[in-house]
C-alpha cells in the first residue's frame, strides 16, 4: 500500500524496511527550517494544500495551509527544504 501510492513516486521516497510493527523511509531531501503555527483543534479530516512559494535550484520554500472539514484553518506551516542530487557522471 505504501509503496504504490502516488505522492510517494512524486515525493521521491525510498522505503528501506516496510513490515507491520513500523515502515522506515528515506528522501532525497532535508528540511532546512519548519515553522508550524496551530491555529484550532482539527474537527473531522484534516486536509493540506502546499503552495511553493519559491523554487530554486537546490532549495524549495513551500506554504502549507491546513483546514478541517468546516474549512476552518487549523495550521500554517512554511518549510524550507534542501534538495540532495546524486553526483552527474
Amino acid at each position: 500500500m505504501y509503496a504504490a501510492a502516488p505522492s510517494v513516486r512524486t515525493l521521491g521516497v525510498e522505503f528501506v524496511r516496510i513490515a507491520p510493527d513500523g515502515v522506515v523511509g528515506q528522501l532525497k531531501y532535508t528540511p532546512a527550517l519548519s515553522t508550524t503555527h496551530f491555529l484550532a483543534p482539527v474537527i473531522g479530516t484534516a486536509t493540506a494544500n502546499a503552495t511553493p512559494v519559491n523554487v530554486g535550484k537546490r532549495r524549495v520554500v513551500v506554504d502549507v495551509a491546513i483546514h478541517d472539514d468546516d474549512g476552518r484553518l487549523c495550521a500554517r506551516v512554511i518549510q524550507t527544504v534542501h534538495l540532495h542530487f546524486p553526483p552527474q557522471g
